[in-house]
C-alpha cells in the first residue's frame, strides 16, 4: 500500500512538472507576468531587486505579452556581480545582454523598474525600462 502511494505521488509530481510553462529546468524560478498592464507577482520583482541589492544570487522570469499574443520571456540571472538577461519570443531566442544594476524610480504617479548600465552586442551602454506601474 505504501509503495503504491509513493508511486502515485511520484506520478503526480512528474505530471505537475510537465505542466509548468518552462519545464523542469526553471522549476522554482520566480515569475512575474505583465499581461497588458495586468501585473501578476510584482512582489517577485521586488524580491529579485532586494537580492541584487544584497549581492545574493537570484533568478527571475519576466513574462510579457504582445498585442497579437506573442509571449516574450526575459530571464534575469544575477550572479553576485552582474545581471545577465536572455530574451525570447514564443521560444525563439532574441538577444542576450548584461546590466550592472536594477532599481525602481519612483515618480508622482508611477514607479519605473529600470535595468541600468546595460551592454549587448552593440557594445554601447544603455538603460532598459522593463516595467512601469502606477503608485498605490
Amino acid at each position: 500500500m505504501r509503495r503504491a502511494y509513493y508511486c502515485l505521488l511520484l506520478l503526480l509530481l512528474i505530471i505537475m512538472a510537465g505542466c509548468q510553462p518552462f519545464g523542469l529546468k526553471n522549476f522554482g524560478v520566480e515569475q512575474v507576468i505583465d499581461n497588458h498592464n495586468d501585473i501578476e507577482n510584482l512582489d517577485g520583482l521586488n524580491r529579485f531587486i532586494d537580492k541584487v541589492n544584497k549581492e545574493m544570487e537570484a533568478k527571475l522570469n519576466f513574462v510579457s505579452y504582445g498585442i497579437e499574443g506573442q509571449r516574450k520571456v526575459e530571464t534575469l540571472t544575477f550572479n553576485g556581480e552582474q545581471i545577465d538577461i536572455s530574451a525570447s519570443v514564443d521560444g525563439v531566442s532574441l538577444e542576450e545582454y548584461m546590466c550592472k544594476e536594477i532599481y525602481v524610480k519612483v515618480e508622482d504617479m508611477e514607479r519605473k523598474y529600470i535595468l541600468s548600465e546595460c551592454t549587448g552586442s552593440s557594445g554601447k551602454s544603455y538603460d532598459n525600462e522593463i516595467l512601469t506601474v502606477p503608485n498605490d
